[in-house]
């Protein structure tokens, strides 16, 4: 089902080491994308691993509900954000946020998104 290339590693351990080695983590602590915690993610917002999110045709990228899901486990976010994250990775994909220009840059942009929690009574 899911077409990602799986690593297996003795345990949760070893596994976080091998993510720190590779470079796939800012130094955070990290969260092992198994595939129960992956499919738990796509789920929950009842996508295809391979639904396309967000294309950014000037670098050739695709990023896929699969490719989204993995790095929001190893962010060690729960399935019910999935939809919040899913949503913002659409939004600054849109042609009128302009994903380029900080993407292109020399000066370090960086990105921030503040997501508020609705009130509900």
């Amino acid at each position: 089902m899911l077409s990602s290339e799986e690593i297996e590693l003795k345990d949760a351990l070893e596994a976080i080491d091998y993510y720190y080695k590779q470079g796939w983590t800012d130094r955070l602590p990290i969260i092992p994308p198994t595939e129960d915690r992956i499919l738990e993610m796509l789920k929950i917002v009842n996508l295809k691993p391979k639904t396309i999110i967000v294309s950014i045709p000037e670098r050739g990228r695709i990023f896929t509900a699969e490719l989204v899901a993995i790095n929001t486990v190893m962010a060690g976010c729960l399935p019910c954000y999935f939809p919040v994250i899913t949503s913002a990775v659409e939004a600054i994909s849109a042609p009128e946020f302009g994903l380029y220009g900080p993407t292109a840059s020399t000066h370090g942009a960086a990105i921030m998104m503040i997501v508020k929690r609705a009130n509900h009574q």
